[in-house]
């Protein structure tokens, strides 16, 4: 594959907050012949009377041209030709072996976990800022818990609570991505880095099945 010129991502969002209200309607009656006539008061919703506006916008994030990883992303194909996988070097490599490496598309979790491999083995990321992040919860029943550290604030992969780890990561601070949902959000380029981004699975979980995400964590 070519190697591209440029990238970067291109995201907005778009929030319509509304209220609800009772409609005026004709009267509804029911004629001889069986007919319905005129109009009932129904509920409708409307553009909030507090907020009175629309809100949302968009945005372009600038990414490097050449990322940490094939795994930078969960979209990096099962069906991808074994002949293209030509980097064996372990961890930074991209074959089978290296299993934080997502091949169908989303990744299954079901335990505290960070998305990318810790900088310690994994020198290339350690203080590599990140530029974008995306996450999309693909389930239907359980939350996607999502911390975002700030540099040496990371999850350290021993624990399986944040409160517990050495570095202090309160449980507190974290974004809830509920089933369908999605979030998205530019790093400051600087204190943010790719090795910051844990998640794991949240309310509904009662049975421990986890739930499944697709991302993107570029630099």
């Amino acid at each position: 594959m070519a190697e591209p010129e440029d990238r970067r991502v291109i995201f907005s969002s778009y929030v319509v907050p509304k209220e609800s209200y009772t409609t005026t309607g004709t009267g509804a009656e029911t004629t001889e012949e069986g007919f319905s006539v005129g109009r009932a008061n129904y509920t409708d919703y409307r553009i909030d009377s507090n907020v009175s506006k629309r809100l949302g916008g968009k945005g372009i994030a600038t990414i490097s041209t050449t990322q940490w990883n094939d795994g930078w992303t969960s979209m990096f194909h099962s069906k991808v030709n074994w002949e293209d996988l030509t980097n064996s070097v372990e961890w930074v490599g991209n074959q089978w072996k290296d299993e934080y490496t997502c091949w169908d598309g989303t990744r299954h979790v079901t335990t505290t976990q960070s998305l990318t491999p810790p900088g310690g083995v994994f020198t290339e990321l350690a203080d590599v800022p990140m530029e974008f992040l995306y996450i999309k919860n693909l389930g239907d029943t359980v939350n996607v818990d999502v911390h975002v550290g700030s540099t040496g604030n990371t999850w350290n992969g021993i624990s399986g609570d944040w409160e517990d780890v050495d570095t202090l990561i309160d449980d507190d601070f974290k974004l809830i991505v509920p089933p369908g949902a999605s979030v998205c959000l530019r790093g400051d380029g600087t204190d943010l880095d790719c090795t910051a981004i844990n998640v794991q699975p949240g309310a509904g979980d009662s049975g421990g099945a986890g739930t499944t995400i697709e991302y993107l964590i570029a630099k």
